[in-house]
């Protein structure tokens, strides 16, 4: 799966250990749910999840996820993660021991044949948020979710959008920062639903360009010591921003692609 991978795990211990650095509001353990995009992302989630029998959610690429804890919090969920990521996984045991939330923390490729088998059929919930754009192989990554999760159970995968036809991919370009090097921009087109409509046995629920606009989900290039001033600049524009557009779902605007999706009964997968 080497040769499918867009990033490598030198450069996502680097991210993590950058993260480490950021201090207060910009390291926060969980979300903050009255952030305009948060928020937005509740709603969709109360949708599908609320009146659910569902006990068992994994996270894919869950390194110091922010969502976990929500998941636990609002809905109870047994937690599992996943990432390859040693330094990640690490912080992600950190978070849960501080907050007192149990959640198995596997440090393992997603794609490794032992925790695919192990795992298999095994979840209510397979959730990822920044994974699947991080690869070429659409296919093998959407099926490597589906197999985690029952019959009936739910698939649910955020991708930024960061398209050319999205004002996220001219805001990176901007601040220099080369979107093409480690994201399949292809993924991100006006036709991304057909890398989910092709899979078998997997049923669509919602897929869409969702929430408003959230020029934080772009990589600014701040050092130094003013760097969490210029973040909480950003930050202050960015919620001015999210709720004058909070019920904008654009191709141009939205910072988000969202898929819902089921396995069908007869999946083979």
């Amino acid at each position: 799966m080497t040769k499918n991978r867009l990033t490598n795990k030198n450069l996502w211990n680097v991210k993590w250990e950058t993260k480490k650095k950021l201090v207060g509001f910009f390291n926060r353990e969980t979300i903050t749910k009255w952030l305009p995009n948060n928020l937005k992302l509740i709603l969709l989630f109360k949708k599908y999840l609320k009146h659910s029998n569902y006990r068992r959610l994994i996270e894919l690429g869950g390194a110091s996820s922010k969502w976990l804890i929500y998941f636990k919090n609002t809905y109870g969920f047994d937690l599992y993660s996943v990432d390859y990521s040693e330094i990640g996984c690490e912080m992600t045991k950190e978070i849960m021991n501080r907050r007192k939330i149990l959640c198995e923390v596997i440090c393992s490729d997603i794609f490794d044949s032992a925790f695919q088998s192990k795992y298999k059929n095994y979840f209510d919930v397979a959730f990822s948020n920044g994974l699947v754009e991080h690869f070429l192989d659409i296919d093998e990554v959407i099926k490597a979710h589906i197999r985690l999760v029952k019959p009936g159970g739910k698939i649910i995968i955020i991708i930024p959008n960061f398209s050319k036809s999205a004002m996220y991919y001219w805001l990176a370009r901007f601040v220099g920062y080369d979107l093409s090097n480690d994201h399949n921009l292809e993924l991100m087109g006006k036709n991304f639903k057909r890398y989910f409509e092709q899979i078998e046995s997997y049923k669509i629920l919602f897929a869409a360009h969702y929430g408003p606009i959230n020029i934080a989900c772009v990589s600014w290039p701040f050092k130094g010591k003013f760097r969490n001033l210029f973040f909480s600049l950003i930050h202050s524009i960015n919620l001015i921003l999210g709720y004058l557009t909070f019920f904008l779902n654009t191709r141009w605007t939205s910072s988000q692609i969202i898929v819902v999706g089921e396995k069908m009964p007869n999946s083979i997968l």
